[in-house]
């Protein structure tokens, strides 16, 4: 699987995040109870397309993927701290929306809690032709 994460996959993410998916970032550090809270990336799909977000929960071995009742929609959420530092460091930099200030918001949280140096990289400018 690490062949795959290496390929085109964080533009493959980055893509469907900037599509229907999300980053939710928490207001706060820690919840009431002093746990961490982690941001949220979530991707929200067509019941159709299960097989894939199947495939992408098993590349990254988290996450979790739920119905909505009486509906089409499904949602796969990923808030582990390790897949959630793969993922930011496999999308950072290629996003191309107004959504890039949702994962710099998510990298400054995850920065603070966890004690790490992602650097905010800015929007991909790339031509469309070389790099859908």
């Amino acid at each position: 699987m690490q062949t795959i994460k290496n390929s085109q996959l964080g533009y493959y993410l980055a893509g469907l995040i900037e599509g229907d998916g999300n980053i939710w970032t928490p207001k706060t550090l820690k919840s009431a109870k002093g746990r961490v809270n982690n941001p949220h990336i979530v991707f929200t799909f067509h019941l159709s397309e299960m097989p894939l977000y199947i495939l992408i929960k098993d590349i990254f071995g988290t996450g979790s993927i739920y119905h909505v009742k009486l509906s089409n929609v499904c949602k796969y959420s990923i808030s582990d701290k390790n897949t959630l530092i793969e993922i930011i460091n496999l999308i950072n930099g290629k996003f191309r929306t107004p959504k890039l200030k949702y994962l710099h918001r998510a990298i400054d949280h995850i920065n603070i809690i966890h004690n790490t140096t992602i650097e905010k990289l800015p929007i991909d400018k790339s031509n469309l032709e070389f790099n859908p």
